[in-house]
Order: C-alpha cells, then structure tokens, then sequence
C-alpha cells in the first residue's frame, strides 16, 4: 500500500531544501519515489484562474519537474492538469488534475525548471503514474 501524501521529508519546508535543523539538501536526497524522462505538454492553473502552459520533463508518484517560460514562488499552490500516456499504447491517456506545491525553480537557459510536489493525487491517477515510471526507468 504506498503511503499517504506528505511532505517529501519531515521536517523541510516547502521553501527552501533545508531542514529545521539548517542541514541542506540536494533535490536529489529528497526523493522519495523512482522518477522517468517525460516531454508531454501540461497547463499550470493559477489563483486568478490564469492558465500557464508547461511541459513535463519528468515525473513520480511524488511530484513532477516542469519546464516553463517563468518562476513561480516557492510554496505556491496551483493546479496542475497534465494527460498520462498508458505505459502500453500511447495513444491512449489519462486526464490527471492535481494540487500541487512549487518546491524549487531555476533558470535553465530561457526556461524555468520547476518541481512540483503533489498534495492531492487520486488513486487512479496514482497508478497511471506508477506504471508509466516503471515502464519507462
């Protein structure tokens, strides 16, 4: 049974990579679930209703790494809806809705390179996920 929703670490933040003890982390350490390539386009979905297109250029049980045109805040909430291709027959997917948090953001060329930490993931979307990272690691 995989374990609820929480935070990738007790005791980190949803700002920063650090614990409350000061030690830092690399995004690397606080992994949690086995991660897969992807390129599939998204859209970022903001307070104001704003819609912010991205692509998926990986992705866990645990969260995703976006690529978008700007930064967004560390510890933001949005929603993010992304179609997961069936591990079997890629033209099939699944519509996926998620809340999820901002945890990191960096310049990569003209690009953001986000991470996103999923707080709300249904069990089907869950499992889409979970057979798409094992068929492509």
């Amino acid at each position: 049974m995989t374990p609820p929703l929480s935070p990738t670490r007790p005791g980190t933040s949803a700002g920063a990579f650090g614990t409350r003890t000061g030690h830092t982390e690399t995004a690397a350490e606080l992994r949690r679930h086995r991660r897969a390539r992807a390129n599939w386009p998204a859209r970022l979905l903001n307070k104001g209703g704003g819609i912010i297109p991205i692509t998926v250029c990986d992705v866990s049980e645990g969260g995703v790494g976006l690529l978008a045109p700007a930064s967004l805040p560390m510890g933001q909430v949005m929603d993010l809806a992304l179609s997961v291709p069936h591990p079997e027959d890629p033209k099939r997917c699944l519509a996926v809705t998620a809340k999820v948090r901002v945890v990191f953001a960096s310049l990569v060329g003209a690009q953001c390179r986000i991470g996103v930490q999923f707080l709300a993931l249904a069990t089907p979307a869950r499992l889409a996920i979970r057979q798409y990272v094992l068929s492509h690691s």
